[in-house]
């Protein structure tokens, strides 16, 4: 049965918006009421069934889709940002996003020179990343850019509300959560999940240190939502936030020490330890795009492993790229 609007606070819904996963099955808008209309944080898949899925939602509140005057984006992928330009058709509505997940709109992760580079990067030749998205042969509605940045510490004054954007970078570059006042909430996407840990990857063209970043992502929302409702973009309210934190910190660490046993029992490449860690199944049951998240999220260990000096890479410019024991 499909869920319905719920009303989390007085003029603030959530809205479960069908999308083409059977892991996650929907993704969580967020509506609040302005003085002329809605203002919604995420919007949902780019293709038509999720579109008439938050048509429905909206209608659910005597809205619809001409309502929505703004859109605020936790990140730009495809199941959060996807639905933005034909929200922006129907409704005129601005779009505000961090110019970071900008990178997500040129839809990169289906380049064969791409995957190609992750391939050589990793040692594990990958397939189109179809997965487990029976809708995906569903045509994907086009993507625009938004009109608006996002930035750290932004203060959005919309109606009777204000929200504070935290740049939270980790699962994305240009992740952000928003901070409801009133009522102590704050909007969390895919940064802190319930009960999944949100995936935390380092790409080909990636820069830095994304699990650092992550790590220290979770600690700084730790603190802003002490005593806080959590609403994430998946999966069920958080009601201790710090808590949830806590475990997703103990999780990363557990994977961190394994990893280096697998480096120090011989397994060198990306692909050798993403083969051998702990998934939600094991590796010779995971989809193509399964095993590209396992791949992008073990380069993402190894990396925080090489910065705080357990690892190092041997042949620092070759392919695949290989580590050790430092």
């Amino acid at each position: 049965m499909e869920r319905r609007a719920d009303e989390v606070l007085p003029g603030l819904w959530a809205l479960p918006v069908t999308i083409p996963s059977a892991d996650l099955e929907i993704v969580h808008a967020y509506a609040l009421r302005v003085d002329d209309g809605l203002v919604l944080v995420d919007l949902g898949w780019g293709n038509r069934s999720s579109l008439a899925s938050l048509e429905e939602r909206l209608a659910e509140l005597g809205a619809s889709v001409a309502d929505i005057r703004g859109a605020l984006f936790t990140h730009g992928h495809r199941d959060h940002y996807g639905l933005a330009a034909a929200v922006r058709e129907r409704s005129g509505a601005w779009l505000a996003l961090h110019p970071a997940d900008r990178i997500y709109l040129d839809d990169r992760r289906s380049r064969s020179d791409w995957l190609r580079s992750l391939s050589e990067e990793a040692g594990f030749a990958l397939a189109e990343p179809g997965g487990r998205a029976p809708a995906r042969s569903e045509p994907e509605l086009p993507v625009e850019p938004p009109d608006r940045p996002l930035a750290d510490g932004d203060v959005f004054e919309l109606g009777s509300w204000r929200l504070l954007a935290v740049h939270t970078p980790g699962h994305s570059p240009g992740h952000t959560c928003f901070v409801v006042d009133p009522g102590r909430v704050v909007l969390l996407g895919d940064h802190v999940l319930s009960w999944t840990t949100p995936n935390v990857s380092h790409w080909p063209w990636s820069d830095g240190n994304p699990l650092g970043d992550y790590l220290d992502s979770l600690r700084r929302i730790a603190g802003i939502g002490a005593g806080s409702l959590g609403l994430p973009g998946h999966e069920e309210r958080i009601p201790d936030i710090p808590a949830r934190v806590a475990e997703l910190l103990a999780h990363h660490e557990s994977q961190l020490d394994d990893v280096t046993e697998l480096v120090g029992a011989g397994h060198e490449t990306i692909a050798a330890v993403a083969e051998r860690l702990r998934w939600s199944r094991p590796w010779a049951e995971l989809g193509p795009l399964d095993r590209l998240m396992a791949l992008g999220e073990a380069h993402a260990h190894l990396r925080e492993l090489e910065l705080r000096g357990r690892l190092t890479r041997i042949d620092a410019d070759g392919r695949p790229r290989r580590f050790a024991l430092a």
